[in-house]
C-alpha cells in the first residue's frame, strides 16, 4: 500500500492523505471518507473536475487542507496522477 496526498483541481485545496493501492483507488476511498458520491474514475480531467494526487511518504499528514503553506507541502510532492470522472475523463 502506497500513501496518496489528494488537492482537489477545482478548487486547488487538499482534500485528504489516504492509503491505496493506487491513485484510482485513493481517490475513490477518499470520496467514500468524506461521505462523496461513488464515481466512475478514470486517468484525465473532464474539464475542471478531478483530482491531482501525489505520492505521499508514511507519516505524512495535512492538518489545514485550505493553508497554502500545506497546499504547497503536498504540491511539492511527486505527481503520480490526475484523476477525473464522467464520460469524458
Amino acid at each position: 500500500m502506497t500513501n496518496f496526498a489528494i488537492i482537489d483541481n477545482y478548487s486547488g485545496f487538499v482534500w485528504g492523505v489516504v492509503e491505496a493501492d493506487d491513485a484510482i483507488s485513493a481517490c475513490a476511498k477518499l470520496d467514500a471518507d468524506i461521505g462523496g458520491e461513488p464515481r466512475e474514475y478514470d486517468h484525465g480531467f473532464n474539464g475542471d473536475q478531478g483530482y491531482v494526487v501525489y505520492e505521499a511518504p508514511n507519516g505524512f499528514g495535512v492538518t489545514d487542507g485550505q493553508d497554502q503553506a500545506e497546499i504547497d507541502r503536498v504540491a511539492a510532492l511527486d505527481e503520480v496522477a490526475r484523476i477525473g470522472w464522467g464520460a469524458s475523463a
